[in-house]
């Protein structure tokens, strides 16, 4: 238990090491069941991204002439986009650095695309009552991204058959990029092929395709699929056999 003044508020922030934050503020001592999102807040990032995630939990207080009231922590729980809560983070989990008490999420924590919630409990000192409200992060990107199938043209070249779509899902809106790579010599971009399947042209050599997702939202959150191979092989030569022999039967040479 500690003693904090009227008016001191919990303010709780996702921040990245590089200082983007999304600050959450619940205030103390008046009928406000809202914990805000402030404009412009940072409030989600790609599946991918190998940033460390900090909870940060910081008090601030000042006196406001009312005296002082009791404060009790309250654990900050943390659920994935199924709904499960996946972390209850409790007091004694948290560090503190300059005076300022934090928690630090581990790299790869942030394992699902979708919207994840953390909320933590509130006293409201005006009527001496408890609220809690999620805030939310959404983790954008693709859960899957296949293509299909590989291919064999016997004839020395030929046009490849569609390569269709085997499963594309995501959270967030796409955009979508084609790539080839011709007898190993790198992936380049297709022109124009911004569809979810995709109808090669005429080839002569064996090639490798790859579709690129792009999020909209977010274009550092990219997945890029399975790869397809169009194998072309050269014709065969039928090669020369032997003139016709006569054989007579039964008779001795």
């Amino acid at each position: 238990m500690k003693k904090l003044f009227v008016g001191s508020f919990l303010r709780i922030a996702f921040i990245l090491f590089s200082f983007n934050s999304i600050d959450v503020i619940g205030p103390w001592c008046n009928s406000m069941t809202q914990i805000a999102m402030p404009s412009g807040a940072i409030n989600q990032t790609c599946l991918n991204n190998s940033s460390v995630f900090k909870l940060f939990v910081s008090r601030e207080w000042y006196v406001d002439g009312y005296g002082n009231y009791i404060y009790t922590y309250r654990n900050i729980n943390v659920k994935n986009p199924l709904g499960t809560t996946v972390l209850v983070i409790t007091e004694g989990m948290l560090s503190e650095s300059g005076g300022n008490l934090y928690y630090l999420f581990p790299i790869g924590f942030f394992n699902l695309v979708g919207t994840w919630s953390y909320q933590y409990d509130t006293y409201d000192a005006c009527t001496a009552t408890w609220y809690s409200n999620p805030n939310y992060l959404t983790i954008y990107g693709f859960s899957a991204n296949i293509i299909a199938s590989d291919e064999i043209i016997c004839i020395g070249g030929g046009t490849p058959q569609n390569i269709i779509n085997s499963d594309l899902s995501s959270i967030g809106t796409y955009n979508i990029k084609w790539q080839s790579n011709t007898n190993g010599a790198g992936w380049y971009d297709i022109s124009g092929a911004t569809g979810v399947t995709y109808q090669p042209s005429y080839i002569n050599q064996i090639t490798k395709y790859r579709r690129i997702g792009i999020i909209t939202e977010n274009t550092q959150c990219t997945a890029t699929s399975n790869e397809v191979t169009k194998y072309v092989y050269h014709a065969f030569s039928p090669g020369v056999i032997g003139s016709d022999q006569y054989l007579c039967y039964n008779v001795l040479s």
